[in-house]
């Protein structure tokens, strides 16, 4: 059986994605990015698609640049979600100054999860060459659909960063 090129699924919380410190997330920020690094050079990485917030400089986006490697932003364009009324996928419980996800609770929420988590599967592989090292940095929460959804077109490793909250993945 031949051997084909993983692929890193890397799931994390979206605050840390972000070139620009952010004080409460700094050292988060600062482990993310010599995560992404390592990860890099232990895959000999040569392509990076990531989900995060459009108009924002990530951190893999400032890795690819400074390395020479090829990325795409995965997600929906922002002007095309604006057009979509969609409902959050968690909303913040006051009481208990806690993120609460919608996406067991409410259908339309979980319906737009799916049609992004798609989304980025498509433009995931129609940028990916032929046995190209590649790592896709997504949310958390897609991390298990995204690697189910690639399976049957590459090896993945999922990995995940940040505290256990969610079922996402074991590491």
């Amino acid at each position: 059986m031949e051997s084909r090129t993983p692929v890193v699924v890397l799931g994390c919380y979206h605050e840390v994605q972000f070139v620009d410190p952010v004080p409460v997330y700094k050292e988060d920020q600062q482990k993310f990015r010599a995560l992404i690094e390592s990860v890099v050079d232990e895959y000999e990485i040569r392509f990076i698609g990531e989900e995060s917030k459009q108009g924002k400089r990530s951190i893999a986006e400032d890795i690819a640049a400074g390395r020479g490697l090829k990325y795409v932003t995965v997600d929906i364009p922002l002007a095309v979600q604006s057009q979509i009324h969609k409902r959050p996928a968690r909303v913040l419980n006051e009481e208990k100054l806690e993120w609460e996800s919608l996406l067991e609770s409410d259908k339309y929420a979980k319906a737009w999860s799916l049609v992004r988590e798609f989304n980025m599967y498509k433009c995931f592989l129609e940028a990916l060459a032929p046995n190209e090292p590649a790592i896709l940095i997504c949310g958390r929460v897609h991390v298990l659909s995204l690697v189910e959804l690639l399976a049957k077109d590459v090896e993945t490793v999922p990995i995940c960063f940040g505290p256990k909250f969610d079922h996402c993945c074991s590491t």
